[in-house]
């Protein structure tokens, strides 16, 4: 009966507002079911997803809400979700779950660089140094692969142009610099090499030598 009135991107909509309620009872299978009438019926809409899991992160209900992301196949985007519940395990106090989905994570197979790059900077963050060194390495062989030229440029309007922080050049500097950051310089050394634009190098080189004696 409700899926046969969901029509139009308002019904969605409406029903969305309705749905927010059952989540702040507690109604989380109630809640998730509505939404994934929702996925059915427009599945161009990935409001139903998005919407349920920020509000159990809201309410600190991690496991629940990592649930709610592994009843659906895992995209890219439900990685970078899963990342935001490992960082919030950390946040948490709960050291041993957030690194047991950071393996998780590291473990998918579309896992790509800037995902790669925030694995390193939790596992940082976790002071786990051994952990860092080879999710850097993976993320630097998936970075290569990033297609376009070194250094893209983002039109935001008329008279603002932005640099494309998802461009190879850029995620070569921040692979570069996590590198430095624990102490691993001539790997970081190494990836600042490979960039092929002089001033992207002395760029990269310019912040990479901050950590020398790290």
């Amino acid at each position: 009966m409700v899926q046969e009135q969901i029509t139009n991107s308002d019904d969605a909509f409406t029903l969305q507002t309705v749905v927010t309620g059952w989540v702040e009872m507690g109604e989380y299978d109630i809640a998730l079911r509505f939404f994934e009438i929702i996925a059915e019926t427009q599945p161009q809409n990935p409001l139903w997803r998005t919407l349920l899991v920020d509000r159990l992160l809201q309410k600190e209900e991690y496991a629940r809400a990592l649930d709610v992301i592994e009843s659906r196949d895992i995209t890219h985007l439900e990685l970078d979700d899963m990342l935001q519940i490992a960082e919030r395990y950390f946040q948490a106090g709960q050291r041993d779950q957030a690194v047991r989905l950071l393996g998780r994570v590291y473990s998918a197979s579309d896992t790509g660089a800037t995902q790669l790059l925030r694995i390193a900077e939790l596992y940082t963050q976790a002071e786990q140094p051994d952990q860092v060194l080879p999710v850097l390495a993976r993320a630097f062989e998936v970075a290569k692969s990033i297609p376009g030229e070194e250094s893209k440029f983002l039109q935001i309007r008329e008279d603002l142009v932005v640099e494309d922080t998802g461009d190879r050049g850029s995620v070569y500097e921040e692979i570069a610099v996590a590198y430095g950051r624990v102490g691993a310089f001539e790997q970081g050394q190494a990836v600042v090499q490979a960039l092929q634009d002089s001033e992207n190098r002395e760029r990269a080189m310019a912040r990479l030598n901050c950590y020398r004696d790290v």
